[in-house]
């Protein structure tokens, strides 16, 4: 019990010290200063919500050596500044906590230079958890991979802070909606009981190997006939 509460309170205490300083790392310029602060307000006021959601904002100069692996390493690195080093604490075991309960309520937007992807949303666990493979397609539907302008990062702020707010932000249970596969059963559903019926029916009206009285008649005549 004594275990558990610690982890309570451990994880309670880092998620409600988000500084607005590790929020936006903005090296390509693509946010407006009124931008940053929309994005400042809205990630302060979300510490207030129950379950603590973020949206950090990171733009680089140069694309990561690891792509894989860029949001756990974003936050390891943003978590080695905001620990100090001279704690009464052991400083590597507080850095991997610390990152790791961001890792439950942060996702970051990042951009960067180079080939392929250039923008992209990490989620969360909780927003991943939250999302739909069908929810996940209306979210990126026609937002752009590529550093198109320079409106393109506070686009995707905009497109998911709606989201966050209606599915993470206060809910008790946080779960996905509706998937593809919902989607393609309920199409699919009629036209498969469409088929059934339509076999049933051929088959009730298709006459058995017997016969009907006259097709007998008919064969054994013919029968006769070639016997001859």
């Amino acid at each position: 019990m004594v275990i558990s509460l610690f982890f309570i309170n451990s994880s309670t205490a880092h998620a409600a010290t988000y500084s607005k300083k590790y929020m936006i790392h903005d090296q390509l310029n693509l946010l407006k200063p009124s931008q940053k602060q929309q994005i400042i307000q809205q990630n302060q006021q979300w510490q207030h919500e129950g379950n603590k959601p973020q949206i950090w904002v990171y733009t680089l100069n140069r694309r990561p050596s690891d792509v894989g692996n860029l949001g756990e390493d974003l936050l390891t690195k943003i978590a080695k500044k905001a620990t100090p080093k001279n704690g009464d604490y052991d400083w590597e075991t507080k850095v991997d906590s610390k990152a790791q309960v961001w890792g439950i309520h942060v996702s970051l937007l990042v951009a960067y230079p180079g080939k392929g992807t250039q923008i992209k949303l990490i989620k969360s666990e909780d927003l991943d958890g939250a999302t739909s493979d069908f929810q996940n397609w209306q979210l990126h539907r026609g937002l752009s991979t590529k550093i198109v302008n320079k409106n393109i990062a506070y686009q995707y702020f905009n497109r998911f802070s709606p989201f966050i707010n209606k599915h993470i932000a206060n809910v008790k249970t946080m779960k996905p909606g509706i998937s593809w596969g919902d989607i393609w059963a309920v199409i699919l559903t009629p036209m498969v009981l469409w088929l059934i019926i339509k076999l049933i029916r051929w088959l009730h009206n298709t006459p058995t190997s017997g016969g009907s009285g006259d097709s007998s008649f008919d064969d054994g005549y013919i029968l006769g006939r070639w016997s001859r």
